[in-house]
């Protein structure tokens, strides 16, 4: 059975009202302008990408020498029992962190309070979109599912980090194109925009982080980590066996989870 979506007299409004702001703000480039203005975005998405998962690698590998380095001067048996006494005080001393953190948001202006909220709403809504909600099915790796079927599912391009980055890369650009095309759009812009452009400045890295956890999350579960069995890759140029294609899982959700470090 089709179905359609249907807008109201309200919801058409809006996006008229956004698709003409748009309009608007481009109206009077020349080809040689648009086609600048998309090439620094494309250039700049890249390097920030680029920079900000090589920053993610660098800090995961300073935790990681740093944690072997201590094992290997304290020893393998007193680090060991000196991480879980560390895990157990921290167990321990949540709940008071978490009353403090509570009194801490009620002395906030409700201003804050309510942007905490919405950002902590959407950030959330993020990592679930990303993720495939609470039972961990669809979401971004799914993609394929979508475009191609059932039988193009667990396609190697999104399931790995392949989507994340060409999904963070395009982000950027989008971000990056509406901040360079702002200034042109009309006085009585939509209100909408002054929310996004104020989200946008604030919360970007955190919402490409949620992102991130959501894709790497979603790619540990196909790995059979939490059981269930697994479903191979579709579309490799070789064959491997199923451990191998477990552990491409894996290895793609945890470099996902690495990639989520801001």
């Amino acid at each position: 059975m089709e179905s359609s979506l249907v807008l109201s007299g309200k919801g058409e409004e809006f996006f008229k009202k956004i698709a003409y702001d748009l309009k608007y703000a481009l109206k009077d480039l020349t080809a040689e302008e648009l086609w600048e203005i998309f090439k620094q975005s494309s250039i700049t998405s890249a390097k920030v990408t680029y920079n900000t998962k090589k920053q993610s690698i660098k800090q995961t590998g300073m935790f990681l020498k740093g944690t072997f380095d201590r094992y290997k001067q304290n020893g393998i048996i007193e680090s060991a029992k000196s991480d879980a006494i560390k895990i157990v005080d921290f167990t321990l001393a949540f709940p008071d962190k978490a009353r403090a953190v509570y009194r801490d948001f009620l002395k906030l202006k409700r201003e804050e309070q309510i942007e905490i909220v919405i950002v902590t709403i959407l950030t959330l809504g993020i990592f679930f979109a990303s993720a495939g909600g609470t039972d961990l099915e669809g979401g971004i790796p799914d993609i394929d599912l979508a475009v191609g079927g059932i039988a193009h599912h667990r396609s190697f391009i999104t399931h790995s980090i392949l989507i994340g980055l060409g999904i963070e890369f395009t982000g950027r650009f989008s971000i990056l194109t509406l901040e360079r095309i702002k200034n042109r759009m009309p006085s009585d812009r939509h209100g909408i925009w002054h929310i996004v452009f104020e989200y946008i400045d604030k919360h970007k890295e955190k919402a490409i982080a949620a992102m991130w956890l959501g894709i790497g999350t979603h790619l540990i579960k196909d790995s059979g980590i939490f059981g269930g069995g697994v479903t191979p890759y579709k579309d490799l140029p070789f064959n491997i066996p199923i451990s191998a294609h477990e552990s491409l899982f894996a290895a793609n959700g945890i470099a996902s989870g690495i990639f989520s470090i801001i």
